[in-house]
């Protein structure tokens, strides 16, 4: 970012600015990096000291050349968290070293049975007690009318969805 300096005279520079993963590492807060197979392989590889013992981070850019490590500098409450999405094309793989670091739990997909099973066998009265549409109407319930238009919205995802599958339309980006 460039920096404004005191006078007219004075010429303008660049001052360095941490970024909120740095902001976040000496708070103490939580970060989620969310899809982390979109991000280049070199900002993955970059960031995998987070996920050592000790964590450190070194600041290669910053004017002091800093390094932020679990013993100074990154606060102990600080935690790391990713998501991935292994069954996109065009999705970077995790690297091993990577893989050796990080506590991997699967989830199945939410909407695994509403896509098939309800797409035509079953009409939307049928929904009741299914896991999404249960998650939809309790997101929706402070909407006038939530039923109606959390069965209106499934019916909307199921037709995207088969036509995702069916290489009718594709995400932004195509990924």
């Amino acid at each position: 970012r460039q920096a404004k300096t005191g006078g007219p005279a004075e010429a303008k520079g660049f001052q360095f600015v941490e970024s909120e993963l740095v902001e976040a590492l000496r708070k103490g807060e939580w970060v989620l990096l969310d899809n982390l197979t979109a991000a280049p392989s070199d900002v993955v590889e970059r960031i995998l000291s987070l996920a050592e013992t000790p964590q450190t981070l070194h600041l290669f850019e910053s004017p002091s050349n800093e390094t932020l490590s679990s013993n100074g500098g990154i606060d102990n409450d600080f935690r790391l968290f990713a998501t991935v999405n292994s069954s996109r094309d065009g999705q970077e793989k995790l690297s091993s070293a990577l893989l050796n670091r990080v506590i991997s739990l699967w989830l199945p997909a939410l909407d695994a049975d509403v896509t098939f099973n309800l797409k035509y066998e079953q009409s939307p009265d049928q929904w009741f007690g299914l896991e999404l549409y249960d998650i939809v109407i309790a997101l929706l319930a402070d909407i006038p009318a939530s039923k109606a238009l959390g069965k209106i919205l499934l019916r909307l995802h199921c037709g995207l969805s088969d036509k995702w599958c069916h290489g009718v339309v594709e995400t932004v980006g195509g990924a």
